[in-house]
C-alpha cells in the first residue's frame, strides 16, 4: 500500500552473534518508496558484521488480518557507506582528482561531511593533505580536487577518506561510540609514480609468473599490455608486438612457457625483442630436474630456454648501493627514451640482482658490471644478443622490487629496455653491439 502500516519479521539466528535481540514484530511507516523501521535494533559491535554474507536477515512482510504478502532481503548497514576504486590510486604534483562513492542510510540525517586525508605509505611522519567536503544526505557520488605540492617524491602513500552524518544525527551517535569515535573510513593504497614513459604505441606481450607488479608497472609508463596466456603462446600471431617480456621465474611458474619456448624464439629470429626476467639455477640450467611450481617435474632441455648457450650461477650483488659501471656507456640502452645517469642507481632497495649468469657464449653483449665490496666485478647482470633480426635480452638485475619500490632510475632503465625496437637504429644483425 501507498499508506499505512505493515509488520516486518526477522527470524534470523546470526543476530544471536551481535547481541541478544528475540524474533519481534515492529511497525514501519511506508511512504514514497522508502521503508523505515520503527526499531531500535543491537548494533554490530564489528565491521564485518555488516557484511552480507554475517547479517542478511530474512523479513517477512505481512499485513494486518491477512498474513504474509511477501519477503524482503535486508541488509544491515551503518549510517554511512563510503567507497573508493580499490585499485591503487594514482597521485601527481599539483592537481589531482578523487571520485567517491557514498551513500547514506540515516533517516535522520541532512548532510554528510566527508575527509580525504593523504599520508605516507607507512603511515608514519607527517600528513601530506587533507580535505573537507561537505554534500547533501542524498548525494550517491563526491569528487575531490586538491593540490600536491611539485616538490612530493615519488613513493608509496596511502588515501583515507572519512565520512560522518550529520552530528545532530541520532543514529550516527551510537555507530561512532562503537568505533572508538571514530567515523566510517575507507583506506587504499595509492602512490606517486615517477614520470616516465616508454616509446609512443609501444605494445608489449606480457607472460606473468607470481604477481603483477611489472605488469602494472609497463602500463603505467604508456605500454599498450597483452597478456599472453596459454591459448596466446600456442597459437596467437604475434608479429604485432614489439616486445615481450617474461616475468621474473616464468619457467618454473609457467608450463606452457616451457612447451612453447621454441614459438617464441622463432618470433624473435623474425624481428621480435624478448626481455627475459632472472631465474634460478635449477628451473634454467640445461640438464636440471626440480619440481615446478605446482608439483610438476621440470626437465630444462639439454638446449636449454635461451637461443644462446648461458649458463647460471648463484652470485648475486646484495649491497643495493653497490657501484655499478655502464660498460657500453653510449649504447642505446642506456639513452633512449631516458638518459641513464649515476643518480638512477640510487635509492634501490634489498639488493642489485642475483643468480647472475656465470657462463655465456660470446654473442652475448655486456652492459653492465657491478660488484659487493672485496669482490670482483660481476658482468652477467644485463646481457643483449642478435636473434636473427630481433634481439634477446637477459636481465637478473631485482626488477620487481625496485618497480614495486616506485625507483625512479628502475623505472627509466627499464622503459628502455622494453622501448628498444623503437629506439634502436642499427641496421639488422648489429644491434646488440654498441649500439
Amino acid at each position: 500500500p501507498s499508506e499505512g502500516t505493515v509488520y516486518v519479521q526477522a527470524p534470523n539466528p546470526f543476530l544471536d552473534l551481535i547481541g541478544p535481540m528475540d524474533t519481534t514484530r515492529v511497525g514501519v511507516a511506508v511512504g514514497q518508496g522508502r521503508l523505515t523501521v520503527a526499531a531500535t535494533p543491537t548494533l554490530p559491535r564489528h565491521r564485518h558484521q555488516y557484511d552480507r554474507f554475517v547479517n542478511h536477515p530474512p523479513y517477512r512482510v505481512e499485513r494486518p488480518g491477512e498474513g504474509p504478502v511477501g519477503y524482503i532481503d535486508l541488509d544491515i548497514a551503518p549510517p554511512v557507506v563510503i567507497d573508493l576504486d580499490p585499485s591503487p590510486i594514482r597521485l601527481v604534483p599539483g592537481e589531482n582528482t578523487i571520485p567517491v562513492q557514498v551513500q547514506t542510510y540515516d533517516p535522520e540525517a541532512e548532510a554528510m561531511l566527508l575527509m580525504l586525508t593523504v599520508m605516507p605509505g607507512d603511515y608514519e611522519g607527517d600528513l601530506i593533505h587533507d580535505e573537507l567536503l561537505e554534500v547533501v544526505a542524498e548525494a550517491t557520488e563526491a569528487t575531490f580536487q586538491f593540490m600536491l605540492p611539485d616538490t612530493i617524491a615519488p613513493g608509496s602513500y596511502q588515501v583515507m577518506v572519512r565520512a560522518v552524518t550529520d552530528p545532530e544525527s541520532r543514529s550516527a551517535e551510537p555507530f561512532l561510540a562503537l568505533t572508538n569515535n571514530r567515523s566510517y573510513a575507507v583506506t587504499r593504497p595509492a602512490a606517486v609514480l615517477p614520470d616516465v614513459s616508454v616509446t609512443e604505441g609501444l605494445r608489449v606481450g606480457f607472460v606473468r609468473s607470481y604477481d603483477q607488479v611489472t605488469e602494472n608497472a609497463l602500463r603505467a609508463m604508456g605500454a599498450e599490455v597483452v597478456v599472453l596466456d596459454s591459448t596466446a603462446l600456442a597459437t596467437r600471431d604475434l608479429s604485432d608486438l614489439d616486445a615481450i617480456v617474461l616475468d621474473i621465474r616464468a619457467y618454473l611458474v609457467r608450463a606452457d612457457l616451457r612447451q612453447y619456448n621454441a614459438r617464441l624464439l622463432d618470433w624473435v629470429r623474425s624481428g621480435g625483442h624478448l626481455v627475459v626476467g632472472y631465474h634460478k639455477t635449477f628451473e634454467w640450467n640445461p640438464g636440471q630436474t626440480s619440481g615446478g611450481f605446482f608439483g610438476e617435474v621440470i626437465d630444462v632441455p639439454d638446449e636449454g630456454f635461451a637461443p644462446y648457450p648461458l649458463m647460471l650461477g648463484r652470485d648475486r650483488v646484495t649491497f643495493e648501493d653497490a657501484p655499478v659501471t655502464l660498460l657500453q656507456p653510449e649504447h642505446v640502452l642506456f639513452r633512449l627514451p631516458h638518459a641513464i645517469t649515476p643518480a638512477d642507481w640510487d635509492g634501490w632497495v634489498q639488493e642489485r640482482g642475483l643468480y647472475f649468469p656465470a657462463t655465456y657464449d660470446d654473442r652475448y653483449t655486456e652492459l653492465l658490471a657491478m660488484s659487493d665490496p672485496g669482490e670482483g666485478p660481476l658482468r652477467g647482470s644485463l646481457l643483449l644478443a642478435d636473434v636473427g633480426e630481433g634481439t634477446y635480452l637477459y636481465t637478473a638485475l631485482g626488477w620487481y622490487r625496485q618497480l614495486e619500490a616506485l625507483n625512479p632510475g628502475a623505472w627509466r632503465l627499464f622503459a628502455n629496455l622494453v622501448s628498444y625496437p623503437r629506439t634502436d637504429p642499427a641496421p639488422v644483425g648489429e644491434r646488440g653491439r654498441g649500439h
